[in-house]
């Protein structure tokens, strides 16, 4: 029933059934009405917060399913849709969505985020993101941002090269060199 309500006119009925189906967490949610919501046109901010929200966290739970549920390209092509948002907290689902995915074909663009995004939450999340895929091909970027301005962000991108060699090194981005 709650999938019906995807199709409403009401940017509110679509912003709240898309937040109540993240919640309910079936990995078998179908992506089309997530689609539609995160693709219509004039939507409102509630409402691509909330598409975000659910595409990230079905993404997730798809992820954790036992056994996991396959994942197709068209998830990760929707959160690489949501890096070009101009509002930082859905970019930042948006990477978040697409470490969980482990989408390797995000690597650069979640790199190039991390290097350079206004938005330390963003920084975050790439770095996080990075982490979470896991490809030595994102180290470099990853000890640059050891001495981003931002803690957090600093201490996600030393959370990921630990993740990515098995192994923390510190904070100094000359004791990770050796490892790449």
């Amino acid at each position: 029933i709650l999938l019906n309500n995807l199709s409403d006119s009401s940017d509110l009925v679509v912003a709240n059934t898309l937040f109540g189906l993240a919640m309910y967490g079936d990995p078998n949610i179908p992506l089309a009405g997530l689609e539609a919501a995160i693709l219509r046109p004039n939507a409102s901010l509630g409402l691509l917060r909330n598409a975000a929200f659910a595409l990230v966290r079905l993404a997730q739970v798809r992820q954790q399913a036992i056994p996991p549920k396959p994942v197709s390209k068209d998830w990760g092509r929707l959160l690489a849709h949501l890096l070009s948002r101009p509002e930082p907290e859905i970019r930042a689902q948006g990477a978040t969505g697409l470490g969980y995915l482990h989408a390797e074909s995000a690597v650069p663009r979640l790199a190039n985020m991390l290097a350079g995004d206004p938005e330390s939450r963003v920084r975050f999340a790439a770095a996080f993101a990075l982490g979470e895929i896991g490809s030595k091909a994102a180290a470099p970027d990853l000890l640059g941002a050891l001495s981003d301005p931002d803690s957090m962000t600093a201490g996600a991108a030393r959370g990921a090269l630990t993740k990515i060699v098995g192994k923390d090194f510190g904070p100094n981005p000359e004791a990770w060199k050796g490892q790449f």
